[in-house]
């Protein structure tokens, strides 16, 4: 059986001419795959355009109007007021409204939760602030059972859903922390407050104080209450009080809990109405009762 010896160049086009289907092979397959992914992103790309076009019709809410063009969700930050009232009244809802369209705050989705709304006021504090003195100043000045609470929040929102059926959504960690609090400066009769981010925006003209801090994922966030919402004499007497209120304070944080009940008591004598002092009196005598162990005590506000 005779043998053959296949010459080394020819072996050698041999090979590279295998290479060359193998590359070939390989760059059919790379130009499929890029063609079914730009087939892919411009179904997806219309799916979006068709969820968008439906939200759009469908929906009065105005933050979409926000979103990049073709984009479904998005970021960003701004001012957010929590409002909650204690009974769902007519009259109430349309002066919220009222007030929030021509203030051009964006009323935000919120788990149909009509007793709680959030509102949204691109970085304009004094925007939100009218809002809030527009609003309250619809209501009898005696109301108490209605507060609203300002704080500056990064969020993430946008539009999910198909061709059919759309919705919004609207999520805010620091909303969610806020919001745990809301009750308790209702009932603290406290109308509006607002943190030291949104404060630092403010005219020097408004009347606020400092009332403590919440405690949020272990963060202090410094509040204070607009004295402009209080009705006379509460507003007079609170600003005249005011001195020895942060006289308190600034005992009450050095653990000195008896001088500090003996300044917000002298707050009480001048303004009988202020809640948020009674609040700091009666924690200053549960720590001297004993009735607080100094391994649970926190200084912040409502937090016992």
């Amino acid at each position: 059986m005779e043998k053959y010896i296949v010459p080394a160049a020819l072996l050698l086009l041999v090979l590279q001419e295998i290479r060359m289907i193998i590359k070939r092979q390989k760059l059919r397959r790379i130009k499929k795959r890029l063609q079914s992914l730009v087939k892919e992103k411009e179904k997806l790309r219309y799916e979006n355009q068709q969820v968008m076009k439906t939200y759009k019709r469908l929906a009065s809410w105005e933050l979409h109007e926000l979103l990049p063009e073709n984009e479904s969700d998005g970021s960003l930050e701004g001012i957010i007021g929590l409002v909650t009232m204690e009974q769902l009244e007519h009259k109430k809802i349309q002066q919220i409204c009222k007030c929030q369209k021509e203030q051009q705050g964006i009323l935000l989705p919120d788990n149909l939760n009509l007793t709680a709304w959030k509102i949204l006021f691109l970085n304009q504090g004094e925007q939100a602030l009218q809002f809030a003195i527009d609003t309250l100043s619809g209501f009898p000045k005696d109301d108490n059972a209605f507060t609203i609470l300002f704080h500056h929040a990064s969020c993430h929102y946008g539009i999910a859903g198909n061709s059919e059926r759309a919705y919004s959504y609207f999520i805010s960690k620091e909303s969610d922390a806020f919001g745990k609090y809301l009750l308790q400066l209702r009932d603290a009769a406290v109308k509006l407050a607002i943190t030291k981010k949104v404060h630092d925006q403010l005219s020097s003209n408004i009347k606020s104080r400092y009332i403590g801090y919440l405690e949020l994922s272990g963060e202090p966030q410094e509040l204070y209450e607009i004295l402009d919402t209080c009705q006379e004499p509460e507003r007079t007497q609170k600003i005249k009080a005011d001195k020895s209120f942060q006289n308190g304070l600034q005992l009450y944080y050095k653990n000195d809990f008896y001088l500090a009940r003996s300044y917000f008591a002298k707050v009480i004598r001048e303004c009988p109405s202020d809640l948020i002092a009674k609040w700091y009196i009666f924690s200053s005598e549960k720590i001297m009762d004993g009735k607080i162990d100094d391994t649970e005590f926190h200084y912040g506000l409502f937090h016992q």
